[in-house]
């Protein structure tokens, strides 16, 4: 079975060193969005940094697919109080090519 390693970038850079022994690549994407909904069950996670990435790798420089969740706070007045916009996000995603899905 493949090990597959999840690195966490919410404002600081946790590479998983560990990794995981999980069946399927299915399985790793899974896991990833239960990392990232742990992350936003905190609301003060949310408040900090309102974003959090999750890249999944299954060798030390190969990624398999990388998860974000952005939390942004929109200011009747349009004062943004997070600096990354979902729009932001998908706009560099699509520049460098990658198929992203939204929810």
């Amino acid at each position: 079975m493949p090990r597959y390693f999840f690195d966490i970038h919410d404002g600081e850079v946790s590479r998983d060193e560990a990794g995981m022994v999980l069946f399927s690549e299915e399985a790793a994407r899974r896991e990833a969005y239960s990392i990232v909904s742990r992350y936003a069950s905190n609301p003060i996670n949310l408040v900090i940094d309102g974003l959090v990435v999750v890249t999944v790798r299954d060798g030390p420089h190969s990624e398999v697919l990388t998860l974000r969740l952005v939390c942004q706070e929109d200011r009747p007045d349009n004062r943004a109080r997070s600096t990354t916009t979902p729009d932001s996000t998908l706009a560099r995603d699509r520049k460098n090519g990658a198929n992203s899905q939204h929810f």
